[in-house]
């Protein structure tokens, strides 16, 4: 059987799989690595699901497993603190118009593949006296938390939409995604807010 078969075979394994696809079910992890690596599946809390890409990829239109609007709290907080921080991060700037904000691992000698400073973590802030992510509202000065050293650009740093593009994709530190993604979490983002009354830009 040739890898594209394997691949086909593996994504409608995922496509399957009502609230996503687990590791410990995969088998071999090779096409796994390959559908990750095409951009047709992604990692979440610890699925795998398929991307609108992969959805087109095998005609899997009425694919719903990853909707993370039904999920719980929990299984949000693990998903868009572990490897989905950005997208979250994106879609408050979206509805919000927070500046986002990029969290370097402060090591210098710890970097990408592609050579570049490890991104951390991403969040918003609308005037640097705190973070906003999927866990709420955390109170600190951002002008604190940058090092004495700038020699990985500071630990903490304002980053506009297409500069924080430029840390996404293969070898990068972040996950690639798309527009299903963002939408998914506008939708979060937007409950949210409202649980907390407060009123997007």
């Amino acid at each position: 059987m040739g890898l594209v078969d394997i691949l086909t075979l593996f994504l409608k394994q995922v496509a399957a799989a009502p609230h996503g696809h687990t590791l410990n079910n995969i088998g071999t992890m090779h096409p796994y690595n390959e559908a990750l690596h095409q951009g047709l599946v992604h990692y979440g809390r610890r699925e795998v699901f398929l991307t609108q890409k992969g959805i087109r990829r095998i005609g899997a239109h009425n694919y719903r497993a990853y909707d993370p609007t039904t999920w719980t709290d929990a299984a949000r907080v693990d998903y868009y603190t572990q490897g989905m921080c950005h997208v979250f991060a994106i879609a408050a700037h979206k509805l919000t118009n927070f500046p986002i904000w990029v969290m370097f691992d402060p090591d210098p000698n710890r970097t990408t593949c592609a050579g570049e400073y490890d991104v951390v973590h991403v969040f918003v802030s609308p005037d640097k006296s705190g973070s906003l992510d999927i866990r709420g509202w955390k109170d600190h000065d951002l002008d604190l938390m940058q090092p004495v050293t700038r020699d990985c650009g500071g630990y903490v740093q304002p980053l506009t939409l297409s500069e924080l593009m430029h840390h996404v994709g293969p070898n990068k530190s972040l996950i690639e995604f798309d527009d299903y993604d963002i939408t998914m979490a506008q939708t979060i983002v937007c409950q949210w807010l409202r649980e907390r009354k407060v009123t997007p830009i």
